[in-house]
């Protein structure tokens, strides 16, 4: 079977209006009955810190607050483990090259597989669409994205979980549990390495994962897509 597996990667977007980056707010730490200022001023500093930390990883997740810096699409033939890639790094570029994949996957009736695509990829690749201008098909896009619906889209994440959301893992779970092997890196790195110019080293990890996605459905397919198995 010919699958059109995908991945993207992104990191908080560089085009921001100031007012819509989130910002910290000093009311939200609680000092209790504490009246020592310099107490005071530790506890939010601390708290300032944390929310800073974790403010890359919240940009990077929103559809309206990300950029994408790399996609790629992967034919992969589930019987040969034969595969053909498409890898493109930076805007508008990788998102032209993104709906230009899922578009042609679509239109030659070839399945489309994610893992979390339909909570996360496509909705950022909707959104930077819009962002950047790019034309894509709104029909297609709803076509993807229906939940309990396989006709278009495996997406892996939901597939697994019975698309309930309280049973949600990780790729790496699964990857593991099936005997498949185990992730390359974390995407939390993925802005470390795009703030040190390492493009090639980004395109690698998101390439690993889009050949690992493919390895998990062509593991379970005879499970997942009708008239697959023998018994049927």
């Amino acid at each position: 079977m010919i699958i059109a597996t995908f991945d993207i990667e992104t990191v908080p977007s560089t085009n921001l209006p100031t007012e819509i980056i989130p910002q910290f707010d000093p009311s939200t730490v609680k000092h209790g009955n504490t009246k020592d200022i310099a107490i005071r001023d530790a506890k939010e500093a601390k708290a300032r810190a944390i929310f800073n930390a974790g403010l890359t990883k919240t940009m990077s997740l929103h559809p309206d607050l990300c950029e994408v810096v790399c996609f790629v699409g992967m034919r992969y033939d589930t019987i040969s483990g034969e595969h053909e890639d498409t890898v493109v790094s930076g805007e508008p570029e990788a998102v032209l090259a993104a709906w230009k994949f899922i578009s042609d996957a679509y239109h030659a009736f070839i399945p489309l597989v994610s893992y979390n695509g339909i909570g996360f990829d496509l909705p950022v690749l909707l959104h930077r669409a819009m962002d950047l201008n790019v034309t894509m098909s709104g029909r297609i896009y709803q076509d993807l994205t229906k939940r309990y619906s396989i006709t278009y889209h495996y997406d892996l994440m939901q597939l697994l979980a019975g698309w309930d959301r309280q049973k949600w893992e990780s790729l790496n779970f699964y990857l593991q549990r099936f005997g498949i092997g185990k992730k390359t890196g974390d995407g939390g790195d993925v802005y470390k390495m795009w703030k040190a110019g390492r493009t090639e080293q980004i395109e690698a990890y998101c390439k690993s994962d889009v050949l690992l996605t493919a390895k998990l459905f062509a593991r379970i397919e005879k499970w997942i897509v009708p008239g697959v198995s023998t018994d049927d």
